[in-house]
């Protein structure tokens, strides 16, 4: 006979562990759209471990999915590499002023560990009824609180770049995250719009897109402005039956929408186009001005360099850094007291090699590989696969120029949205 006391403490606990998914990821949001650098990557493991205990007392379920391993194996490369092989100095050629021991090592290495606190969501979501409506739900509404705080800070520093990267002590990082978020509503509106469930829900959600994108562009990040084809992309090869029924004026609207949104921002888009093209110009005729885009020319140029004197475990990210610093102090690069090679690709293969570079390859490669494999059978799974693909992507893009985890709140975005996805695609009802 069954005990309705159990029946309702079951109960209970699944429910907790329901709310607990959603007060990780209001947490998370909550720093990253508010731009705080740093989690409590901490508490998020112990509190999921911990339900994740009590639910496999009950379920008997296995905890760990093979689309998740890649959350532990980068992390367990690349800090015994630099930990055990290359070891911690005791003193680097760079001021304490500017950066410190501990801050490299956290930023350029121990950051990779920021997927770990996310290993067991993909359990708390299959064994709960948290679902992709929760998921889309939080990040739009916290979209909307990108958009207020954006415009608020703004118009308070009057849209000026300058201005927003003193602000935004990492800017660069921080646009990324927010094109990662914006790229989520984009895909959401057409799940809306492609389902004929909401189309006037749907035409709201692409509007926040708009905005939440035009904000973005503002801020002038250049490398953010990369993702923008991949809307274009993963909408003509995911939704190409749709795309056959829409009429022309249709198309013809969506379309004066896009330009209008950056007609009405031209002036920052061409400031930065010329700044590009002046780049450009200037390393053309082997001018010794330092520049935003030969800078980086230069440090990768280093980058190969050192990968060459050391191709399988690389130089170290200490001796990076100091190699950085000092192109910095002669005047070499644009910029004020660099360390990192302005590229996550770059930065690993000059710190930790071959070796360093596949560990990062594979917390890109290993989800894309789960995302592609998986076959769709109806919309949702459609709407879930096509972000989660966009979602790496776009972090492969941004890390390009950039070193994209250089914080512990982008790291645990990028993770944390990946295996969520992950998680819900592969969720069975």
């Amino acid at each position: 006979m069954l005990n309705p006391y159990s029946e309702q403490k079951d109960s209970l606990i699944y429910f907790i562990s329901y709310v607990l998914l959603n007060i990780i990821f209001f947490y998370l949001l909550y720093r990253a759209v508010l731009e705080k650098n740093t989690i409590d990557g901490l508490a998020i493991l112990l509190t999921s471990s911990l339900f994740t205990i009590i639910l496999y007392i009950k379920t008997k379920k296995p905890i760990i999915f093979k689309y998740s391993l890649f959350l532990i194996i980068t992390p367990l490369i690349i800090i015994p590499l630099q930990y055990y092989i290359h070891s911690i100095p005791q003193e680097v050629l760079v001021p304490n002023n500017v950066i410190t021991i501990k801050q490299i090592f956290y930023m350029y290495v121990f950051n990779y560990s920021y997927g770990i606190p996310f290993l067991f969501v993909p359990y708390l979501i299959h064994n709960t009824k948290y679902d992709y409506k929760s998921f889309f739900n939080t990040i739009t509404a916290f979209v909307i609180i990108y958009i207020l705080y954006n415009i608020y800070i703004g118009e308070k520093i009057s849209f000026n770049r300058d201005n927003l990267a003193t602000y935004f002590k990492t800017l660069l990082t921080y646009d990324s995250i927010g094109i990662t978020l914006i790229g989520v509503v984009y895909f959401y509106s057409l799940y809306f719009y492609t389902t004929n469930k909401n189309k006037w829900l749907g035409s709201l959600l692409f509007i926040i897109f708009l905005i939440s994108l035009l904000l973005n562009i503002t801020h002038g990040t250049r490398g953010t402005w990369l993702v923008i084809p991949i809307f274009i992309i993963l909408t003509i090869i995911n939704y190409r039956n749709f795309l056959k029924k829409i009429s022309f004026s249709h198309i013809a609207i969506f379309i004066s929408l896009i330009a209008f949104a950056l007609l009405s921002k031209i002036d920052q888009i061409t400031t930065r186009f010329t700044a590009a093209y002046s780049d450009i110009v200037l390393l053309q005729s082997h001018s010794n001005q330092a520049t935003s885009i030969g800078s980086r020319i230069i440090m990768w140029e280093h980058a190969i360099k050192d990968f060459q004197s050391s191709p399988l475990i690389g130089i170290s990210t200490f001796n990076v850094a100091e190699q950085v610093y000092q192109l910095n102090q002669q005047g070499l690069l644009a910029g004020r007291a660099l360390t990192h090679m302005h590229s996550i690709y770059f930065q690993e293969l000059a710190s930790h090699g071959m070796i360093g570079l596949f560990a990062l390859l594979f917390s890109f490669l290993s989800p894309l590989y789960f995302f592609f494999k998986f076959k769709t059978k109806n919309s949702r799974e459609v709407l879930i696969k096509t972000t989660g693909i966009y979602v790496v992507i776009c972090t492969m893009i941004c890390g390009a120029t950039d070193f994209y985890f250089i914080t512990a709140v982008s790291a645990a975005v990028y993770y944390a949205l990946t295996v969520t996805l992950l998680a819900l695609l592969y969720k069975k009802n």
